[in-house]
């Protein structure tokens, strides 16, 4: 196969993102670190993660948000990832805070049932500092 004769099937995407309390804590002191990474907090830096994986996926991409600390809440179902839902995507990461508890087991049954059956590709994308 060629490289341009390469299309990828559309895809589901759904991120688990880890927004417990010690997610709201800064990175601290981590060799090769600069002054201004160890201001960074976790969940800054997963938020501006996810909105660069915005950047990758196209219109007929689906994307969805779950959110996990103490339990799991769906921040943003699948939504096609055109301009609109792009925006809709960026507003709700934006509005993402850190609290509560670590359960991932929640966060992982949640997501996994966005995932659906059909000829698309799902992936997941966890994101944690557990």
């Amino acid at each position: 196969m060629k490289l341009q004769d390469f299309k990828r099937k559309d895809l589901d995407l759904v991120i688990v993102l880890d927004v417990s309390g010690s997610m709201g804590v800064r990175f601290g002191d981590f060799e090769g670190m600069t002054a201004a990474d160890k201001k960074l907090k976790k969940i800054d830096v997963a938020k501006d993660a996810i909105k660069k994986v915005l950047n990758h996926l196209n219109s007929r991409d689906r994307l969805a948000i779950v959110t996990f600390s103490s339990s799991a809440k769906t921040v943003l179902g699948l939504t096609t990832m055109n301009s609109a839902g792009k925006t809709n995507a960026k507003n709700k990461v934006n509005s993402i805070g850190a609290r509560g508890l670590t359960n991932l087991e929640a966060g992982l049954n949640r997501a996994a049932s966005l995932m659906k059956q059909d000829s698309r590709q799902n992936r997941m994308i966890v994101i944690t500092d557990a």
